[in-house]
């Protein structure tokens, strides 16, 4: 069970302004549930998709499979931890092998609970670039093929969407393509 708790005066606050700017409020929605839309742009069988997203300063990692949320997980460290270690590659090493120990302890719940496979595809959300291949040695650890997204091989887009913009906007893309997802859920 996953529970989201919102202050609804903030929430009106900033619905309120959303519809004093001219636009429409179609949905509010978490992240995760974002996450979730991007991983079913790459869930094409009966597979899990696993989404590790590393940010500034804490790391998520998302499983869904057939477009349904199984488990979320929030990590307190992120990039800043791994890049403030670049200069020392045991130290870089030393949290890349703490951050795929998490996952694989993650890996190892869901499989458990769900009596599933682990995921069969395992995404890389786009990170500032880091002296370490993340994704490389995540595959290395995890005996399994960790990719790096890119949403330009699954959206078309007026805008090339780099890996910074990819970076900063993954949880509005996410959200934008819930429309899209739940219909497509729903058949």
């Amino acid at each position: 069970m996953m529970v989201a708790i919102a202050q609804a005066s903030l929430l009106k606050t900033f619905a309120l302004q959303i519809h004093e700017s001219g636009m429409n409020l179609a949905s509010i929605d978490i992240p995760e549930l974002g996450f979730r839309n991007i991983n079913a742009l790459f869930e094409n069988d009966e597979s899990s998709t696993a989404l590790i997203y590393i940010q500034e300063k804490s790391t998520n990692l998302v499983i869904s499979r057939q477009k349904t949320l199984y488990l979320t997980r929030r990590l307190d460290w992120g990039l800043d931890v791994l890049l403030s270690q670049q200069a020392d590659e045991e130290a870089s090493h030393h949290y890349l092998d703490v951050l795929a120990l998490e996952i694989q302890r993650s890996f190892d719940y869901y499989q458990s609970q769900w009596r599933t496979l682990v995921p069969s595809r395992v995404l890389l959300a786009p990170v500032k670039s880091s002296a370490v291949d993340i994704a490389a040695y995540l595959s290395q650890r995890l005996s399994i093929k960790v990719q790096n997204l890119n949403l330009n091989e699954v959206l078309s887009s007026d805008i090339n969407l780099d890996f910074d913009l990819q970076n900063r906007s993954l949880a509005i893309i996410g959200g934008a393509l819930h429309k899209e997802i739940s219909a497509h859920a729903a058949n």
